[in-house]
């Protein structure tokens, strides 16, 4: 069983308030759908709809009217005094085609439910200059049909010689006009193609998204490094005097160490007086004398590594602070950031390193404390301190209104501790906090035995604990503690450790807590503890969403998975084998309806894929190793068939001709890892440009070395294209929140 999860804070419980509900991202962005359109704004959408969607219809729709027209006009059979006007007719006759080709496109784009575009106006409007040249060629160029247009003209000037023709003089008045229309309205038409040419461009289109995106839509921010410097991209792309003015949440972690520079290159784009939640995982300053503090006046959330560095950043400490989660370097600073919030404090989460010298120091202030608004607090004490059950009561007695208490003592206890009794504990809660609602704890115990272990597990097993409050109390055998459960309990399961099956309490708890399982198929005796023999009226894992397998998948084994593994939630399926278990393997694989992510070593993997009869359009995730080599091409082939849509493939690198296989026919990839031996040559990105479909700008690639000396070619694809798209995503979707998710390519 462990404790918190890695991305979590000791001193913190998962800070929802400050972050999207699920962030794996390394640039999160979530626009504010609160913010009102400007009514510039409503203008400029209607005008860019307008220009995309309904003036190339409209363009469309008049030129082939004019077509038609043209041809109704050359179906009168009207002469001239001394001629016809034969070449006049041909020259309209000749749309005839043309509207027939235009009418069999609106219908294919009627069929396809697609809209026309400026390409296709284009298209037409040579295809209409193409007939016009063609006629002009079997015309003389125009010597016979232009010298009809001028008799034409000298009979419309012509009195005496008008009231003589067999057509009314409106019909020779519209041939004339229609026969200078015809020769003109192609060059009329390039032209105004040529005026709207940026809407068809990229770097228009550009343009139009940064004004449809407004930087003030984004309110909530979550920073993280990757390979491909997605941090710095981002940063940069708010350029030309932006800010992101409505930003409200700020969230670095861990994988950014936050000092002087990277402080004043963000305070160029963020108000930081307009932050109210800020969630900083690690700062540290070279210098603690800083030329320029800043003012974070409406900060009501703060989470941070260090309370000493964070302080070399203010101006003055932040006095509307409701929820505050930090590490504490010293106890002063603990004063100094509680006491002028004290009031308004809702959540309280302290972290610091601390010695029996200095307990008292640290317990003295809590006495004055005045907690009017506190309901959540968090404890985490380091260091070798003799914390004493009174000393906790003094801590928490003031604080009345707790609803929600979780403490973390990292000092092994010994097992006489009242801090370990379950019945001080009944006694000074049922008391002292009678709005308590949630209490969890951590307490580490020094090494004794099951039996002692069994005589402080009943002191908590009483009708108040387990009805009233429904706490459950467990001992962690891996880490030697006392736990709460299940927000303490163990996310993960391996048959390959030793679990302490009899001291389990709550084995219901304990299964449902597991999101994922890791199974060694050859420690068959372990893996029988696991799935019990008695039968289940329903799965035991009933969260799993990773699931690994190693060893030889018999057909018993797949149904005692499927009996006590509820695989409808398994999203990741890992396994690796040296043994064929293909007809297992393929049973297990059918049960699994919601997989996203396979990670397969195994020699048989293109037996195994043979089986499959069905695509598998939901998997988007492929790692392949340990193949037979020499099956790679018919390997390829089939995944290339039963998978798709993959936007992630991991496998080993064999030559260019393979990789351009890959590339070719796995059209959705965003990313491609392939690991490289020793004596291998990566392809450079001139060849993949040379050689595949991506442009130069649309790919980035490059080549990783490892500490064990491995090293990995990532291909990360459409990566200007991502960056753009994504970062402006929610252009179109103002009242509603969207995610921009920039994914780690490289760990």
């Amino acid at each position: 069983m462990s404790s918190l999860s890695p991305n979590q804070p000791l001193y913190a419980d998962p800070i929802i308030v400050l972050s999207p509900p699920t962030i794996n991202s390394s640039v999160n962005t979530v626009g504010n759908r609160n913010l009102p359109k400007t009514r510039l704004h409503y203008i400029w959408e209607r005008f860019i709809k307008f220009l995309n969607y309904i003036l190339p219809s409209f363009i469309i729709f008049v030129l082939l009217v004019f077509t038609i027209y043209q041809i109704v006009l050359a179906g009168y059979n009207c002469r001239l005094p001394d001629t016809d006007i034969g070449w006049i007719r041909a020259a309209l006759f000749m749309n005839i085609p043309f509207v027939l080709g235009v009418l069999c496109y609106i219908v294919f784009l009627l069929v396809q439910k697609k809209s026309p575009t400026y390409s296709h106006i284009r298209l037409m409007a040579y295809s209409y200059f193409y007939i016009i040249i063609y006629h002009a060629f079997i015309d003389g160029w125009f010597l016979f049909s232009g010298y009809q247009i001028y008799e034409v003209r000298k009979a419309l000037n012509n009195a005496t010689l008008l009231a003589s023709l067999p057509c009314t003089e409106s019909y020779y008045r519209q041939v004339f006009g229609v026969m200078i229309a015809h020769y003109v309205s192609p060059v009329f038409i390039l032209i105004i193609l040529c005026c709207l040419l940026p809407c068809m461009s990229e770097t228009f289109s550009r343009f139009t998204d940064k004004v449809m995106d407004r930087p003030e839509q984004i309110v909530r921010l979550k920073f993280g490094k990757t390979a491909f410097n997605l941090f710095d991209r981002f940063i940069s792309s708010i350029s030309n005097g932006q800010r992101l003015n409505c930003l409200c949440s700020l969230w670095i972690d861990d994988t950014i160490v936050i000092d002087e520079l990277l402080i004043s290159r963000l305070a160029s784009i963020i108000n930081y007086e307009n932050l109210i939640s800020i969630r900083f995982d690690q700062i540290r300053f070279n210098n603690h004398l800083l030329l320029t503090k800043y003012s974070f006046k409406s900060l009501t959330h703060l989470v941070t590594s260090s309370s000493g560095e964070f302080r070399t950043l203010l101006q003055v400490i932040p006095i509307q602070l409701t929820f505050l989660h930090m590490y504490f370097d010293s106890i002063n600073d603990i004063d100094e950031f509680i006491r002028p919030n004290m009031h308004k404090l809702r959540s309280l989460g302290i972290g610091i390193r601390c010695d029996s010298f200095y307990i008292n120091q640290f317990i003295l202030p809590f006495k004055n404390y005045q907690w009017t608004q506190l309901i959540q607090f968090n404890l985490n004490i380091n260091g070798d301190v003799n914390l004493r059950f009174h000393m906790l009561q003094e801590i928490l007695s003031p604080m009345y209104h707790l609803k929600y208490i979780t403490l973390i003592l990292n000092k092994a206890l010994r097992v006489n501790d009242n801090i370990l009794n379950g019945i001080q504990w009944r006694s000074f809660l049922s008391k002292a906090l009678i709005f308590l609602k949630t209490f969890n704890f951590k307490f580490s115990i020094q090494p004794t035995s099951e039996q002692e272990i069994y005589m402080i597990l009943d002191r908590f097993k009483s009708q108040w604990w387990l009805k009233d409050k429904q706490w459950f109390v467990e001992y962690d055998a891996h880490q030697n503690a006392l736990i709460i459960v299940p927000y303490f309990a163990s996310k993960t399961f391996d048959n390959s450790q030793s679990y302490s099956f009899d001291l389990m309490q709550n084995p219901k708890i304990f299964y449902s807590n597991i999101n994922t399982l890791s199974i060694d198929l050859e420690k068959d005796d372990d893996f029988k503890q696991i799935l019990m023999s008695q039968p289940i009226n329903q799965p035991r894992f009933n969260h799993v969403t990773k699931l690994s397998l190693n060893g030889y998948l018999t057909t018993d084994i797949c149904d005692a998975i499927r009996n006590d593994v509820n695989l409808s939630m398994i999203q990741y399926f890992q396994f690796s084998s040296n043994v064929g278990t293909n007809e297992a393997f393929i049973e297990l694989l059918e049960s699994i309806t919601n997989l996203s992510s396979i990670h397969l070593q195994y020699l048989h993997s293109l037996d195994l894929f043979n089986l499959i009869l069905f695509p598998y359009h939901s998997l988007r995730h492929l790692v392949i190793f340990d193949y037979e080599p020499t099956t790679k091409k018919k390997l390829y082939s089939r995944i290339c068939k039963l998978f798709p849509r993959l936007t992630h493939l991991t496998t080993d690198y064999h030559s260019r001709r393979n990789l351009r296989y890959l590339l070719k026919k796995l059209i959705h990839l965003e990313e491609i890892t392939l690991r490289l031996s020793q004596d291998q040559h990566a392809p450079s990105q001139s060849w993949i440009t040379q050689y595949t479909r991506w442009r130069r700008d649309s790919f980035e690639l490059r080549v990783f070395k490892s500490a064990n000396g491995e090293r990995r070619l990532v291909l990360w694809i459409n990566t200007n294209k991502n960056m753009e798209e994504r970062r402006h995503s929610f252009k179109k979707m103002f009242h509603t929140i969207t995610d921009i998710k920039l994914h780690s390519v490289y760990n």
